[in-house]
């Protein structure tokens, strides 16, 4: 099964629109189910390597309530952390925000493009990680975007569909879940533009000094990691 690439209609849809909403509420069944919460965290875990105070980033954010469920599952902070969401059209309401500055966390949101964000910003974050983001770009655009991520940041982890059989079978089950037209043919999508075997590894470029884990994850998913070499063996 060859790697395709098409436009999904939720990029495409305002962020108020009610197949919009219903798709953002079934996406978060989906990540409960797919179990990326708990994937991403104990990755994130070791990036920090015990780091008290530390940065996050947060790409391809949406609405938020993926990247809160993570700090959830990293705990309370007591040193000062701060983490920064990033997506073209940010959808984070004021509750997940409080919820966050409860938890002892700072927080940015940044409404633009990944690419034109990444050159411009000049800020270094100890653990970059997405859900569900970089199979929306073509390999030589994905390329780019590693190379940026590698600019600034130590480590960066990433969960995203598994092309397989198998995840094909999965989206037919949507139905069942009650999910929205927009959520299943989404999911078609995401499944052909998915990866398996070493696919992310082989876009990131030699002289990147990044060592790199590339692996399925769970029955669906794909998980990839890069750290920084000099930060993973200190």
């Amino acid at each position: 099964m060859q790697r395709v690439v098409k436009t999904e209609m939720l990029d495409h849809l305002p962020v108020n629109d009610p197949l919009a909403v219903g798709s953002r509420r079934d996406l978060r069944l989906i990540n409960r189910l797919m179990g990326h919460k708990e994937i991403l965290a104990k990755v994130i875990r070791r990036g920090l390597g015990g780091k008290r105070s530390f940065r996050l980033l947060d790409i391809g954010a949406g609405d938020g309530l993926f990247g809160l469920r993570v700090l959830r599952s990293l705990g309370c902070v007591q040193t000062p952390c701060h983490v920064t969401f990033v997506d073209r059209l940010s959808a984070i309401s004021k509750s997940h925000l409080i919820t966050m500055e409860s938890l002892g966390w700072n927080h940015t949101i940044v409404e633009r493009d990944i690419f034109e964000w990444l050159e411009d910003e000049d800020s270094h974050f100890d653990v970059c990680f997405a859900n569900l983001f970089l199979h929306h770009f073509q390999d030589d655009r994905l390329s780019e975007m590693l190379g940026l991520i590698r600019s600034r940041c130590d480590f960066f982890a990433c969960t995203e569909p598994r092309r397989s059989a198998m995840g094909l079978m999965g989206v037919f089950c949507l139905p069942l879940l009650g999910c929205n037209r927009v959520t299943r043919n989404d999911a078609r999508l995401s499944v052909h533009a998915g990866f398996r075997a070493s696919e992310l590894s082989s876009l990131c470029r030699d002289d990147m000094g990044w060592e790199l884990t590339e692996r399925p994850a769970g029955l669906f998913s794909h998980l990839f990691t890069a750290s920084r070499v000099s930060h993973h063996e200190q």
